[in-house]
């Protein structure tokens, strides 16, 4: 393991899935497993299935948690069942087997379970569960509806009548191209023209009729020429360019920016007619784009009007003077190409060309003839322009000739394709966003040799070994083992293209396996073999397999299709002295990024140069700044090792580990490890003996009661002196089923000061799990409160709290070592029965201690106690109070859900620190309160942040580490509220899915925990416990 512990330390895999924020805290983004909290509450989705197959009928069950906006998060259940179950008797059934937060809120039926490729279920293609109230058909109303219906009939293909004005358009089969054929036609219909954006924000009939109403009125074959004719139709890289376009006016991520510095002085007389010389040679510098009669297409015009624009700036200022010359081009106007110039000694030339009429190596020719002809020299003609090749890619000839290509295409991606999840920094826009940035970094001579030389030992090429690279980096990023990502091919596989200008670029899409059991020779060998295929089947248009009717393509508006990532190599740049001009990208490029993430490689000179063009609506710059660093240290462990085994590649460069291991994990803090909860409660007895300890309901009465700390101590005596003539005692379990009360307290002291171990039950549990755990837990007493007893198993005792002599006994004698079981609490098993986590004494005392310190707990506070007792948050809410000396205050069950009554509540009780739970929390921070200084929540992922007097921390635990594990005191408003940083004592290590690696900060991967807070195991469970807390 590259990560350090002390000797023979455990470490508890936690199965949460987190991330290091760049501060230190943490960030908390979901489960590995299918393990889920519902409403604070920890629930196995397997327990609820092995439940539901207990039920006859059932044959096959599958339970997911699915979140609502205005219901919140809830548990979904899909069964195959012969006969098929109605589900409110089986949710009948399940409420005697489950609590009830665990019975599902939808049950479907299905014929079969979806299952993946590989035979495993894909949860991810369970319908979603049908909600009644959608379930109606509403029929369009006024003439504008009619007429929408009327058009979404013709562009999808759907009977007219058949339409529901609520429909989504895209869950009925359309995609970019359909809905760019329909703005058209609303353009025409309604003289209205409608964004493509407002499609995607509002795609159902009635949300466009309202927008609608508000708005003001092969080589040896060659290539043909084409039909004269006024349009011509797009190709198919035309065609996305154009929708991506229509879909943002305003955009200039599809322009193509160049600055070149002259030689000499430049004839701007010259210039110019050189210029229209281009125009005139090159019909796609005079070529302009629209949609007739539903058809995207391109019209060649004669002449255009072409103007030099004229600037008076330096070099110096060049970079940052381009970004106003680069500006959007109407695609229905020509020329889509303008051209700058700074007079002088020095001249700069500046070039901004769209995208839809050049690509890189049109580029190159333009520089290359510009040359020729400004020298007044000639060039051959050209036989062909880009509407032929256009027309030509269309032709049913050439389709034909291309269908075996199809063929390879659509068997790789006929099976799930993957989404690459990058661990981003902000939520992804709901419409993809163009804006990025560029960082570059360089690898050097050395290390570029030896690449060369891994390329040649396993007959390859740099590309393919900077492809396996890349793709590696991907997978360790994002913990995903099915890798797609982009590449350019240019495009110009017929000798007939090799001279004219235009956008040919097509891309092809690679999908490889980076699977950790591989080596990383075996891994280059399979990039290397799926490179060649897709370069042999590289006439098939990318626009074509992504409109594949047989292929099931994501159309999300906030993503690109298919893939998010590219990659792009230049082995060698282009001589400069070819031409009398040098070359000078803008460094900052168009601040613009075409996809999440793209890396360029460029082979100049001895070194590797590269740039990560990014989305900066996704990352951050340091992010990016990480990302280089990381794949930086892939290639260097490589170089040292290039038959390293995939899951032995480590990320991590050398100071963010030292930074994470001891940084961030700096939590060492003295407390007294060497004495019991008990003690430091008889402690807090002798100093403050007249001080309200207690305030709260009594069990079989209305009435509120408050003890000192000297009455409290008495009673927890007396019980504690039945409770050792019962048998209880050191590593005796004692399970406790009282309702919250002054006596559930009284009980849990007297338990501990017995030397036994609590269990807590909460008394609404179904029978059957009751019994369970007090079989299980081999409980010899059960201590109850309640007026009607349960039926419970042979063997357990139960003394009810109530009937408790008042003889005051003599102040017993504690023999409780830190190491003894201090309580045993059951959280959900997947196995269908609950598990019990065992807390040592060290481990609350340890807790207790962190709490008091972080919160700055005084013996004058007054704290809330909220929580049920079977709920392992009622452990920090009682005993850190108990052992400071403050007073607390059982709030009143019935008014636990009603939050102004609670608000008065605490404010009449002048509760000055509280736990809440998150959902409810939620709640709470709408209302002002005055008496509280601190309001601690957990349980579930906090949404929302209301900025009040008090301070609102978020918290976060599993109960196998004592309650808490992190803690972040919330200040504003988060993407993503973080847990925040270790409590004292413990260590946090976010490891790789191998658990071999620290993962790096900002990557995600399982949340594994060190320290003084972990509990002893599972009672009765050593194999799970081995599995769970793994000897480092």
């Amino acid at each position: 393991m590259s990560y350090e512990l002390s000797a023979m330390s455990y470490l508890y895999k936690t199965g949460d899935l987190a991330r290091w924020l760049a501060d230190g805290n943490i960030e908390f983004l979901g489960r590995l497993d299918h393990q889920v909290k519902i409403r604070g509450y920890r629930i196995e989705l397997g327990e609820i299935e092995n439940r539901l197959l207990e039920y006859g009928p059932v044959k096959e069950a599958v339970v997911i948690d699915q979140v609502d906006a205005a219901a919140g998060k809830y548990l979904s259940a899909y069964i195959v069942a012969h006969p098929e179950p109605e589900p409110s008797k089986l949710r009948e059934w399940l409420s005697l087997k489950l609590p009830s937060y665990m019975i599902p809120s939808f049950i479907t039926s299905l014929g079969k379970i979806p299952l993946t490729s590989n035979g495993k279920i894909d949860r991810n293609a369970l319908p979603a569960p049908i909600f009644k109230s959608s379930e109606h058909f509403t029929a369009p109303g006024d003439e504008i509806e009619k007429k929408l219906a009327r058009i979404w009939s013709e562009v999808m293909g759907i009977e007219e009548g058949l339409i529901s004005v609520e429909a989504n358009f895209f869950e009925l089969g359309g995609h970019s191209l359909k809905a760019t054929l329909m703005t058209a036609k609303i353009h025409k219909a309604f003289h209205v023209k409608l964004p493509l954006a407002e499609v995607f924000k509002t795609p159902s009939i009635r949300g466009l009729a309202g927008y609608i109403k508000n708005s003001v009125q092969d080589r040896c074959r060659q290539v043909p020429p084409a039909e004269k004719k006024e349009y011509y139709i797009q190709s198919s890289a035309q065609q996305r360019l154009y929708f991506l376009q229509q879909m943002d006016m305003d955009s200039i991520v599809y322009n193509i920016p160049d600055i070149i510095l002259l030689n000499e002085s430049i004839d701007i007389e010259k210039l110019e007619k050189t210029f229209k010389k281009m125009t005139a040679r090159h019909e796609s510098l005079r070529t302009s784009f629209h949609t007739v009669d539903d058809q995207p297409v391109q019209k060649i015009h004669n002449k255009v009007d072409f103007k030099v624009e004229y600037f008076d700036f330096d070099i110096d200022r060049v970079k940052v003077k381009v970004g106003s010359f680069i500006r959007p081009f109407d695609l229905s106007r020509v020329p889509l190409l303008r051209v700058g110039l700074t007079p002088g000694p020095s001249p700069i030339l500046v070039l901004d060309i769209h995208h839809i009429i050049c690509d890189g190596i049109s580029m190159n020719l333009l520089r290359k003839e510009f040359t020729t002809l400004y020298e007044d020299k000639e060039l051959p003609d050209l036989r062909i322009q880009y509407k032929d090749y256009a027309e030509w890619q269309n032709s049913k000839q050439q389709k034909e000739f291309t269908k075996k290509q199809e063929e390879y295409w659509i068997k790789k991606f006929k099976n799930r394709i993957p989404v690459l999840n990058l661990p981003e920094d902000y939520p992804r826009p709901v419409v993809q966003s163009y804006e990025g940035d560029r960082i570059t970094f360089e690898i050097g001579k050395e290390n570029r040799e030896t690449l060369k030389k891994i390329a040649r030992w396993q007959d390859t090429t740099l590309f393919m070994v900077l492809v396996a690279i890349f793709k590696v980096f991907l997978s360790k990023l994002s913990g995903q083992e099915d890798i797609i990502i982009g590449i350019p091919t240019a495009g110009r596989g017929h000798a007939d293209l090799e001279n004219i200008i235009g956008m040919f670029v097509n891309t092809l899409a690679l999908r490889n396996y980076p699977t950790a059991a591989k080596t990383y020779p075996q891994f280059l060998e399979e990039v290397k073999i799926k490179t060649l295929e897709a370069f042999e089947n590289q006439d098939y248009q990318f626009e074509d397999l992504v409109n594949h009717p047989g292929l099931d393509i994501r159309r999300d508006p906030g993503r690109n299709p298919l893939f998010d990532v590219m990659f792009a190599f230049r082995d060698r740049e282009t001589p400069q002295d070819q031409f009398p001009f040098k070359s000078m990208p803008p460094e900052s490029g168009t601040g613009t990024s075409k996809f999440d993430l793209t890396l360029n490689a460029n082979e100049i000179g001895e070194t590797l140069h590269f740039t990560f063009e990014y989305c900066t609506r996704l990352f951050k710059k340091e992010t990016i700044n990480r990302f280089t660093g990381y794949f930086k240290n892939i290639v260097s462990v490589l170089v040292e090792n290039h038959k390293i085994k995939i899951s032995d590649i480590e990320i991590v460069p050398r100071e963010e580990k030292r930074q994470i291991l001891y940084e961030f994990n700096d939590t060492g803090v003295d407390y007294p490890k060497a004495r019991s909860i008990i003690e430091l409660f008889e402690e807090q007895v002798e100093q403050r003996p007249h001080r309200v300890a207690l305030l709260g309901p009594q069990i079989n009465t209305s009435g509120q009661m408050h003890l000192t700390y000297r009455e409290l101590n008495e009673k927890s005596d007396q019980l504690a002196q039945v409770l050792k003539g019962k048998g209880v005692t050191a590593e005796r379990i004692a399970a406790i089923m009282v309702e919250r009360s002054v006596e559930m307290i009284i009980g849990l002291l007297g338990i501990l000061k017995a030397g036994g171990a609590y269990l807590p039950i909460d008394a609404d549990y179904p029978e059957e799990r009751i019994n369970y755990m007090l079989a299980d837990s081999n409980a010899g007493v059960l201590l109850s409160g309640v007026s009607e007893l349960i039926k419970v198993s042979k063997g357990i005792e139960v003394v009810k709290i109530s009937e408790l002599s008042e003889q005051l006994p003599t102040h017993p004698t504690h023999l409780t070592h830190p190491t003894h079981l201090c309580y045993v609490i059951y959280t959900s098993g997947t196995t269908g029965k609950p598990k019990g986590v065992m807390i040592q004494h060290q481990s609350l005392v340890n807790l207790c201690s962190w709490h008091n310190r972080y919160f700055q707990v005084k013996d004058s506070d007054h704290a809330g106690q909220y929580a049920n007792i079977g709920f392992d948050a009622s452990v920090w809410e009682i005993f850190p109070y108990l052992i400071k000396g403050a007073s607390l205050t059982i709030i009143n069950p019935g008014i636990k859900l009603d939050i102004e009554k609670l608000n008065e509540f605490f404010e009449t009780r002048d509760i000055t620190i509280s736990f809440l739970p998150t959902q409810l929390c939620e709640q709470f921070m709408q209302l002002e309160n005055h008496s509280l200084r601190r309001l601690l929540t957990g349980g579930d992922r906090l949404g929302t942040f209301i900025k009040r007097d008090y301070q609102l921390h978020n918290n976060y635990g599993p109960t196998e580490n004592t309650v808490v594990n992190t803690s972040f005191p919330v200040s504003r408003n988060h993407l993503n509220i973080p847990i925040g940083k270790p409590v004292d004592n413990n260590r946090i290590y976010i490891l790789d899915k191998n658990g071999l690696f620290l993962q790096p900060i900002g990557i995600p991967g399982e949340l594994c925990i060190a320290g003084d807070s972990l509990a002893r195991g599972y009672l009765n469970n050593p194999e799970l416990t081995a599995e769970k807390f793994v000897l480092a």
